[in-house]
């Protein structure tokens, strides 16, 4: 990089702060949570993104460099509507044609192309693309009558799991593009798989199993890798990657305990969780290698946190009756996530 890229590159990082900082003056934090709502943490508070009209709950999944959040909201027909959060408003994404059900924005890239899931007429979830206000069915892989998209990255590749049926059975991990879908390979001995997050290079992550073992896994240049497990575990699963190829999921350390773990140049490494606290879950990680999920706390609770630098950061309680998870980090350090039940 030559030294007037860098001038420029450190010209619009330092706009980009800007812009949260001044996001962080306008923007005042929520009264208590009363039902579960998608939230947004940023400048030290968690904000209250709301739900749709006369609606209920609310989970934020994604968010992108430009600050535009995706989810899913219930509405006052007690549907789950794909939504997306911009500017402080929450508007509800097209249904493919003829549908009536449910869909779910999972994750958006910078350019705002949106990918997750709706019913369609036949009451089958199917994969879909939201841009620029369209709803486009992604094609199922042969034998499949159900599929779901969980990532998409900045050249529109999408990744995501494909079932045989509507009762599902075993899925099979697939990627998309260019209107075309591929199966993934699978581990050898393992029966199923899914695709959970895919990164600029092209290569993605998520896990496989059998009925003996679970295993997070990285899919690049058409291999598939094992990652492996954490000392005395027997189980793992990989939810994000970054740019840098850097995974981050969780994994057992005795049998059902659970803790958030980064997987880089080969080595897994233990994350541990809130002081007192036996468990922990990674979700997503963003290019500055910040690391965000939940953890269970002292008091038995379950709580946001934010990894970095070695330390696990609490990003505080959640009303009484609800835990906090976070679920996806940007690049500028903006959190999203919400309440489970």
């Amino acid at each position: 990089m030559n030294r007037t890229s860098r001038h420029r590159l450190r010209f619009l990082l330092a706009i980009l702060l800007l812009a949260i900082a001044l996001l962080c003056l306008s923007v005042a934090p929520a009264a208590a949570f009363d039902i579960p709502h998608a939230a947004l943490w940023q400048c030290d508070s968690a904000i209250d993104l709301g739900t749709l009209p006369n609606g209920g709950y609310s989970y934020a999944n994604g968010i992108n460099v430009r600050g535009q959040i995706v989810g899913i909201a219930r509405d006052y027909k007690n549907r789950y509507q794909a939504v997306t959060w911009c500017g402080g408003k929450i508007c509800t994404l097209p249904l493919l044609p003829d549908s009536t059900g449910n869909s779910d924005a999972q994750g958006i890239n910078a350019l705002g192309q949106i990918v997750g899931w709706c019913t369609d007429a036949t009451g089958h979830d199917e994969a879909v693309l939201w841009f620029r206000g369209k709803a486009t069915q992604l094609p199922n892989p042969p034998d499949s009558l159900t599929c779901y998209a969980h990532s998409i990255n900045a050249l529109g590749q999408v990744v995501g799991s494909a079932y045989p049926s509507y009762n599902y059975g075993e899925p099979v991990a697939v990627s998309w593009w260019r209107g075309k879908v591929t199966v993934l390979p699978n581990l050898p001995g393992m029966a199923w798989a899914s695709a959970r997050c895919i990164n600029a290079a092209g290569q993605i992550v998520g896990w496989a199993g059998n009925g003996a073992s679970v295993r997070a896994v990285l899919w690049s240049r058409g291999m598939v890798k094992d990652l492996g497990f954490l000392p005395g575990g027997d189980y793992s699963c990989a939810c994000g990657i970054n740019d840098l190829g850097q995974v981050v999921g969780y994994a057992s350390i005795d049998p059902g305990v659970y803790h958030a773990f980064l997987w880089r140049n080969g080595v897994m490494t233990d994350l541990g969780t809130l002081p007192g606290g036996s468990s922990s879950s990674a979700y997503a990680i963003n290019n500055r290698g910040q690391v965000v999920g939940k953890a269970e706390t002292a008091s038995q609770g379950i709580h946001a946190f934010l990894w970095e630098n070695g330390k696990m950061t609490d990003l505080g309680p959640a009303p009484t009756g609800f835990y906090w998870e976070a679920a996806a980090i940007n690049l500028l350090g903006q959190i999203v996530g919400g309440q489970g039940l």
